[in-house]
């Protein structure tokens, strides 16, 4: 990424020149209708270009929108497109490697816990199949009484 400006405290404009595949980038999500900004880290994967038309497709990591789980997505931005990208340094970036390693950490965590949970469950209605297997070969007649 090719960065002629920087964007300081003072409010210097960030000028985005070029944008080659393998750059690191964070950008600045903001969604329609929502009051809550959120920063998405992206890493350019492959950019497309016909004469006309350019489009950069990337894949972004950051937090999901309603959840505090980790999501990873394709982004695709085309020409004309109003984004907000700014130049990750490796240092943010390796800050927020970690708090996402943390974060899948976290929910491989939960995940295997209800796993472990459905499987409980799994267990307990074959206990109760065989049960009921046991209870109709050793009674037969209640195996076939009905309610009047």
């Amino acid at each position: 990424m090719d960065i002629k400006n920087l964007v300081h405290v003072e409010g210097k404009i960030v000028t985005i020149t070029t944008l080659d595949v393998g750059d690191v980038y964070v950008r600045l999500d903001v969604e329609s209708g929502y009051n809550e900004s959120r920063l998405r880290y992206g890493v350019v994967s492959n950019i497309l270009a016909n004469g006309e038309e350019v489009v950069v497709i990337a894949v972004e990591r950051g937090k999901a929108r309603y959840s505090n789980t980790l999501e990873v997505v394709t982004k695709v931005f085309k020409t004309g497109e109003d984004l907000q990208l700014f130049a990750a340094d490796m240092t943010s970036f390796a800050v927020e490697l970690e708090s996402m390693t943390e974060a899948v950490s976290q929910q491989r965590k939960a995940a295997e816990a209800e796993l472990a949970r459905v499987s409980e469950l799994e267990l307990a209605i074959e206990d109760l199949h065989g049960l009921r297997h046991s209870i109709e070969r050793d009674n037969p007649s209640t195996a076939h009484l009905t309610v009047q």
